[in-house]
């Protein structure tokens, strides 16, 4: 068999492609460090406590709606909670929160916690907190990654996850993360960056800038009244 030689007329269109790939990457970095330098934060990560379950739930009850309202829900369901473990409640009879999309997660988690895991939420979120540099000896993704798809799944998510399970992974467990909601993505969508949190991730990190801290900044510019 004959081997083929290309010409550099034929090797030139492939040769200006990854030219332009690389110009538009180095682009958007640029672009994600100048958003970075333009912008401080005020925000307090430490707003959803210590208790993975209760955190759970402040963040799920974080709907779209103004900040007194938040809290009536976050308070109503804290109460339904008491100082238990997730894994030791019975999803409740009347829905806990105003929206189906709160109550189906609740309820796929804590599904997920008795029937599959068999394991108390706490030692599950001590374990992905733990594992943030190895990767999974079955696939090219690091651990962090594949646990934060796992906990997605038991949510009853994909692997892109909703604004407020990304809220619990970023301020939390304190894994890469990048909340995305109507402010972050106007804002987003101003820097021509993707409204992507995955591709954030990547891009912050090729940047070498913390995407969790980025995504706090620009939380910071948001409307105060609103969740």
């Amino acid at each position: 068999m004959k081997k083929k030689y290309f010409t550099t007329v034929q090797q030139e269109p492939t040769f200006m492609k990854m030219k332009m790939k690389l110009d538009r990457r180095k682009l958007m970095l640029d672009k994600i460090i100048d958003l970075y330098k333009n912008s401080e934060s005020t925000y307090d990560h430490t707003w959803v406590g210590s208790d993975p379950s209760k955190a759970f739930l402040i963040c799920v009850a974080s709907g779209p709606w103004k900040i007194s309202r938040r809290k009536q829900v976050q308070e109503e369901a804290l109460r339904w909670l008491g100082n238990e473990d997730l894994c030791n409640k019975i999803y409740p009879r009347r829905q806990l929160f105003p929206f189906k999309w709160q109550n189906d997660m609740l309820f796929s988690l804590i599904t997920s916690l008795n029937l599959k895991y068999g394991i108390k939420f706490e030692d599950l979120c001590n374990k992905w907190k733990t594992n943030i540099i190895e990767y999974c000896k079955y696939t090219d993704k690091p651990i962090w990654m594949r646990n934060i798809e796992d906990f997605f799944h038991m949510c009853g998510k994909g692997p892109d996850g909703t604004k407020v399970l990304w809220m619990f992974v970023r301020d939390f467990l304190q894994l890469p993360a990048f909340p995305i909601d109507q402010h972050i993505s106007k804002k987003l969508n101003e820097y021509v960056l993707p409204c992507n949190p995955w591709q954030m991730i990547r891009l912050c990190q090729k940047a070498i800038i913390n995407p969790n801290e980025l995504n706090r900044r620009l939380f910071s510019g948001r409307n105060p009244d609103w969740s």
